[in-house]
């Protein structure tokens, strides 16, 4: 089976992908084959190579299909998850479909496209158990009831990379826009390819290096027309640059093309809305959790805030300290150098120091986060700390630290050491500093507030949603059932048993 897609031009806007056609398919004449022993159902061959001892083949490409195929027609309704599986250790199934077609049972990977870069359903490098399930009750049957003896099994690894079904190069079709010769100077190309392409090339700058090329042509009238064709012994003219259309223009071009379906089909059409939109697919991905995300991600901020500002009154205490020492030093004659390189050292091993504390725990929040989240929040997979989050830990932390550890440097310097000796006394009775840290200790409170009352409302939110009415009973368990109708002859058979 072969897949098409359009490409919008002039563009960076092109569908994407590597071939994501199946693989071979099952010998249409494996139905009815003797099976051995006494059995009257069982799998003929897989392109797995399936044996007795499993999988011949254990390496399969990240888009390739897989098809089973038995010596009778499949029951439909026998074939689920629960009969034909395939999952990884950790229970994940890759993304595809299952298509049963008589004695055929095929599973074809999806194919998606997000920024240009391609997807398939098998995930790289992963391994999966293949699980058809026999032997018993939930095992796959054959329409004429026959129950599949026994379970088979084997493990495969999408480590294959990616495979071209037909082994030929893709055919391009223009499509848009139809009179090439007197096109509007701003026409949207739109090319139809045989299969999925990877559309890099249209997406970056274009160049007479670059595989796709916009070429410029002058025209001729042919001897006894009046119409222009194009001159292919013109001069050619390379345009370079980066094609680019906005989702906006795209969308505007997809609204036109819903008015024309309806002035061109108003039958089919008459009693139906259409619209056609295009969204980034991650905007798409994380619209409905976005509220949830930036509600915790403000509560993550003031915590983050609150900790600040307790790490800022614990070091300007400690400044305190540090700016009598420095005096002392700088009297006997240290000079202000030694003092600057002093703080430094101090203030980058405490950063480090603690750069690497917190990364650590970080890590192991995020791995523990991942194992009780649902697996339902979009890209979950992809939640973990990376080494921009550790590098902006690390500035944050010794950017902080140094700030603070030349503070009293610059004090002493500012004035006389006897003026940092006599820091310490009290004045008017209020000692030097007090307020600075009474603004701290305020702002922490206040942020402690803040958070503690968002938290209250969260809860209070959970609360009444689970006191919403859903519409249903959520204690009612409903079982499907696969029934042989030959057996029962209708409906009430079924329940009468």
């Amino acid at each position: 089976m072969s897949l098409s897609r359009a490409i919008l031009l002039p563009v960076g806007f092109s569908v994407l992908a590597l071939a994501g056609c199946s693989g071979s398919g099952g010998s249409s004449g494996a139905a009815h084959v003797r099976c051995g022993g006494t059995e009257s159902f069982c799998l003929v061959s897989c392109d797995l190579g399936c044996g007795g001892a499993g999988c011949a083949v254990t390496e399969v490409a990240e888009n390739q299909r897989i098809q089973f195929v038995f010596n009778q027609d499949l029951a439909p309704s026998s074939i689920d998850v629960s009969s034909f599986s395939l999952r990884t250790a950790s229970g994940e199934a890759p993304l595809g479909d299952t298509i049963v077609d008589g004695p055929r049972v095929t599973f074809v990977p999806l194919v998606s496209v997000s920024g240009g870069v391609s997807s398939f359903g098998f995930r790289r490098n992963e391994s999966y158990i293949v699980t058809l399930l026999g032997g018993s009750q939930r095992a796959i049957r054959s329409v004429a009831g026959d129950i599949l003896p026994q379970s088979f099994t084997c493990t495969i690894t999408a480590s294959g990379g990616i495979i071209d079904a037909d082994n030929a190069r893709p055919r391009a079709t223009l499509i848009a826009p139809t009179n090439i010769v007197a096109a509007p100077a701003n026409s949207t190309i739109v090319l139809r390819f045989s299969e999925l392409i990877d559309s890099t090339p249209f997406q970056a700058p274009i160049s007479p290096s670059t595989p796709i090329h916009y070429v410029l042509r002058q025209t001729r009238i042919p001897t006894g027309t009046t119409e222009r064709i194009c001159n292919p012994d013109s001069e050619a003219i390379q345009l370079e640059g980066l094609p680019v259309v906005s989702i906006e223009q795209v969308n505007g071009r997809l609204d036109a093309l819903a008015v024309s379906l309806l002035k061109q089909y108003p039958k089919e059409y008459s009693d139906a809305r259409i619209a056609f939109a295009v969204h980034p697919l991650l905007g798409d991905m994380v619209k409905d959790s976005q509220p949830a995300l930036r509600a915790a991600m403000g509560g993550v901020l003031l915590l983050l805030l609150i900790a600040v500002a307790n790490a800022t009154a614990l070091a300007v205490a400690r400044l305190k300290t540090r700016e009598r020492d420095l005096a002392v030093r700088g009297a006997l004659g240290a000079s202000r150098g030694a003092l600057v390189l002093d703080v430094l050292v101090e203030s980058v091993l405490l950063s480090v120091y603690g750069a690497i504390a917190g990364s650590a725990l970080a890590i192991a929040g995020v791995a523990a986060v991942r194992r009780i989240i649902p697996h339902t929040v979009p890209r979950w997979e992809h939640i973990a700390v990376g080494w921009d989050l550790l590098f902006f830990s690390t500035a944050f932390a010794l950017a902080g630290l140094v700030l603070l550890g030349l503070l009293p440097v610059w004090k002493v310097a500012r004035g006389t050491p006897w003026m940092a000796l006599r820091g310490g006394t009290a004045q008017g009775g209020r000692a030097e500093g007090a307020a600075s840290r009474l603004m701290l200790v305020g702002g922490q409170i206040a942020l402690t507030v803040v958070l503690a009352f968002g938290a209250a409302q969260l809860v209070r939110s959970a609360v009444s949603l689970a006191k919403v009415d859903l519409g249903f009973d959520p204690h009612v368990m409903v079982v499907r059932v696969p029934a042989d109708m030959r057996k029962f002859g209708n409906l009430q058979g079924v329940v009468g048993m």
